[in-house]
C-alpha cells in the first residue's frame, strides 16, 4: 500500500504536459529474489520509476540509472510488473 501511495504521489507531482515516459518497457524477469523490470532509455541519468500492473495501476516504485537498463523491485509478484513509467531526476 505504501508503494502505491508513493507512486501516485510521484505521478501527481509531474505536470500533465511533462508526463512523457523517459523509457520504453521491454520485459520483467525474476532475478535474485526480486523482479527486474528491463527498459531502454533515451539518455543516461538518474530515473524515478513507477511499475504498473496490466490495468495500468501503480504497484511499486524504484530508482535507477538509465544506463543500467533495469530497475529492481522486491515483494512484488512477477506477473504484476506489466509496464513501467519513469522520469529523469534533476
Amino acid at each position: 500500500m505504501k508503494a502505491i501511495i508513493t507512486a501516485l504521489a510521484i505521478m501527481a507531482a509531474i505536470p500533465a504536459q511533462a508526463q512523457t515516459n523517459a523509457v520504453t518497457f521491454i520485459r520483467s524477469i525474476s532475478n535474485a529474489g526480486g523482479v527486474e523490470v528491463q527498459f531502454v532509455g533515451g539518455q543516461n541519468g538518474p530515473l524515478t520509476c513507477v511499475v504498473l500492473n496490466a490495468e495500468g495501476k501503480p504497484v511499486a516504485t524504484g530508482t535507477t540509472l538509465a544506463q543500467l537498463g533495469f530497475v529492481m523491485v522486491y515483494d512484488l509478484p512477477l506477473d504484476q510488473a506489466a509496464n513501467l513509467y519513469c522520469r529523469y531526476v534533476n
